[in-house]
């Protein structure tokens, strides 16, 4: 389903409430929830309403279990992290433990030891996966023809961008096929002829990787939607916020 919202402010606000709605969900029906991030410009202004949400709430923090989708084989501390982004947009300004974030820790040597320790902790479904679309149809760091997209059983795998930093670690299409839901956010005009392409037009998922997750939900707001408002798709809605 795609969820069409007025603006990018409304995006953000309406996907932070349904981070929340699943998660609080998933804490009552399990104990916990089992988010994994995305890195990227629109899931950024989601993290600051989600813990303007949440900023006090402890009871959601406590048990909630944080993983990353994808990473660059930087330090932690390094501006192109997806976790340093998260850290000060989000992790910063929420009780969450210490011990419930495992992030993907890209920049040690041995990176085939540390997909393996990753994939242990890395849940079997994971609850809930944010993810973004890049303007050349790519997702978490599934590149178009990458060899990553081949595989059939790793939930993780190195994969490399076509932009700097070039080493990337990202998970696979098992663990995205395996997450009981999925979150693709999308936002500005310069997405809006991609975006009619992957759901008007034929293709597969070398050619646009985030293909992978067409039926899961779609948030998107109206630049980005603006060619697929004129078609008759069924499964869109306008999202009214007034």
């Amino acid at each position: 389903m795609i969820y069409i919202f007025p603006d990018y402010s409304a995006l953000s606000e309406q996907a932070a409430a349904m981070i929340v709605r699943t998660g609080e969900h998933c804490i009552d029906e399990n104990g916990w929830f089992n988010l994994v991030l995305s890195g990227g410009k629109t899931p950024e202004g989601v993290y600051r309403k989600l813990g303007e949400r949440t900023r006090d709430n402890r009871k959601f923090w406590e048990n909630t279990v944080l993983f990353w989708g994808d990473e660059r084989c930087v330090p932690a501390d390094d501006p192109d992290s997806n976790y340093h982004m998260v850290r000060q947009a989000l992790l910063f300004n929420v009780p969450v433990p210490a011990t419930n974030i495992h992030r993907i820790e890209a920049e040690q040597p041995d990176t085939e030891k540390m997909i393996l320790l990753y994939e242990k902790k890395y849940p079997e479904r994971a609850d809930l996966v944010l993810l973004g679309m890049g303007s050349d149809g790519h997702t978490a760091s599934l590149f178009p023809h990458s060899p990553v997209l081949h595989m059939t059983s790793r939930l993780f795998a190195p994969a490399q961008s076509p932009v700097a930093p070039i080493r990337r670690i990202t998970m696979t299409p098992p663990a995205l096929h395996a997450a009981k839901n999925v979150l693709v956010l999308v936002s500005g005009k310069s997405k809006a002829e991609l975006l009619l392409e992957i759901f008007r037009k034929n293709g597969n998922v070398h050619e646009r990787p985030v293909r992978l997750v067409r039926d899961r939900t779609w948030y998107v707001d109206r630049d980005a939607a603006f060619f697929l408002i004129k078609t008759d798709m069924k499964n869109m809605r306008m999202v009214d916020m007034s």
